[in-house]
């Protein structure tokens, strides 16, 4: 398809964005260019049912008389992508009223027109501080703003006290400005270091930044969004209850306040710590996991705008089910199903109800759901395989179980380079405990069943020790009858 680029845009339109596009083309600011404006006028008609442009009609029209060349059309496509980029950025800028008043104030400053910009910097200063999030825009716009003030200051007969203050301001308004983009990209990175995929960065400096913060706490309570990312970091790398707390009651306090892309963030943080003390045996915290999500779910943190990333949908699937509530974890994915990834939508779909049936123990269900996911990533392809053999274990299909195991372990030998090695470890264990179980079910004897209890009740960061646990269990049952 010739144009593939710009159409692909101008689908995601509305009707009103296609008007104003155009009214931005025939604009002889914006475009010199006449056989643009008569292109763009043909193409709007297909709107928005671009996949039915007939290429040669729209070129008869241009060049009557003139053989068809496919490479005039695309010379006009590239013409209106240069066109687009224009509009998009021209667009965001308009309904950016601080961005705009930011150049604005940069324009007065430089026509040296003080009177006016004097005016306009209290009109901007009103209209940042409107806003009750101090995030990392926040501080980078207040931080643009104080420096068009300095070099204001330093231009006019200004007070020493003004501009020592303005001096102050800067470097107040730039330590934490830094300090949240830093804590927020550490929380990402520890976010992704505990899942298995091998990030090999770590943060730096975070133990001068705590005692930053710490030393001078009085300067820094206040700023809530701040704070959320640094409880939230202090969380990764404690896991304690202390820091869960904290955490908790801020984004609690400040739910409606912080964006909910970073509320996802950082809900998701406590939600991984309520599982890792489950998994330890603090069953209850499962329950608290689950509360989250509903909580989340009922607040209508995901929209169109605020789309569900796939692992909070499956970790919100995983905790219905250990919690036993098949049905809110039934509705809540059909609810927001459509609001994942298009590309990953079955797929994931299928995987949590596949979970969500074993749980139930509708194990034949649950095979039907799980022969449906695509390996889309490595992650895909450790839970449906881990799910999988737990499966056949149940429905005693002990040469497709066994099968899987050893297929398993080629996966985490060949796949060093993707999956972390805190992950190849925590692996390697739970299919090693998979295969003794097996071979113990299949020929029980009581020393090797005691090793393997000993093994399992030590290690409380094994994956899937519960249900490993309660195989034990029934195996026992059998062997002491």
């Amino acid at each position: 398809m010739l144009g593939k680029k710009s159409i692909r845009l101008l689908k995601k339109f509305s009707k009103t964005e296609i008007d104003d596009l155009s009214d931005f083309i025939s604009s002889p600011y914006f475009n010199k260019e006449n056989k643009l404006i008569e292109f763009w006028s043909i193409l709007k008609e297909y709107y928005p049912e671009f996949d039915k442009i007939n290429y040669e009609m729209i070129f008869s029209k241009l060049y009557p008389n003139i053989k068809f060349t496919e490479s005039r059309i695309r010379n006009l496509f590239s013409d209106l992508n240069l066109i687009l980029d224009k509009f998009l950025s021209i667009r965001i800028l308009q309904n950016n009223h601080i961005q705009s008043d930011l150049f604005l104030l940069e324009s007065l400053l430089k026509y040296r027109e003080y009177d006016i910009f004097k005016k306009k910097y209290s009109t901007a200063i009103e209209l940042i501080n409107e806003n009750s999030v101090k995030d990392e825009f926040y501080y980078n716009n207040l931080l643009n703003l104080l420096n068009y003030k300095f070099t204001y200051l330093n231009a006019t007969d200004s007070d020493f006290k003004e501009t020592e203050k303005n001096i102050s301001e800067i470097n107040d308004t730039a330590i934490k400005h830094f300090l949240t983009i830093y804590l927020k990209n550490c929380q990402r990175i520890l976010n992704k270091q505990r899942t298995f995929f091998n990030y090999s960065y770590t943060p730096e400096f975070f133990e001068i930044v705590k005692k930053i913060i710490e030393g001078n706490f009085k300067n820094f309570k206040n700023e809530s969004y701040l704070l959320m990312y640094y409880y939230c970091v202090q969380l990764y790398l404690n896991y304690d209850e202390e820091s869960y707390l904290k955490l908790k009651k801020t984004i609690f306090k400040n739910l409606k306040n912080f964006n909910r892309g970073d509320v996802t963030d950082t809900l998701i943080g406590l939600i991984n710590y309520c599982r890792s003390r489950a998994l330890a045996g603090e069953i209850e915290y499962y329950f608290k996991a689950l509360d989250i999500y509903k909580m989340m779910s009922e607040s209508e943190i995901w929209s169109e705008e605020n789309l569900l990333r796939p692992t909070v949908y499956r970790g919100a699937a995983s905790v219905a089910g250990l919690c036993n509530n098949f049905r809110w974890g039934e509705e809540f994915l059909k609810k927001f199903k459509n609001l994942q990834p298009l590309s990953q939508r079955e797929s994931n779909f299928n995987l949590c109800m596949g979970r969500l049936k074993f749980d139930e123990g509708k194990f034949n269900e649950a095979l039907e759901f799980l022969s449906k996911v695509e390996y889309l990533d490595s992650s895909y392809k450790y839970e449906t395989d881990t799910l999988l053999m737990r499966t056949f274990y149940e429905l005693n299909e002990f040469e497709s179980l066994l099968s899987k195991i050893d297929s398993f372990k080629h996966w985490i030998n060949n796949n060093e380079t993707v999956i972390s090695k805190r992950y190849r470890e925590i692996f390697k264990k739970m299919v090693n405990c998979f295969y003794k179980l097996t071979k113990l079910k299949l020929n029980p004897d009581e020393y090797k069943l005691g090793q393997l209890r000993k093994v399992v009740e030590a290690d409380k960061s094994l994956v899937n020790r519960s249900w490993i646990l309660d195989k034990i269990k029934n195996i026992e049952s059998v062997l002491f009858k």
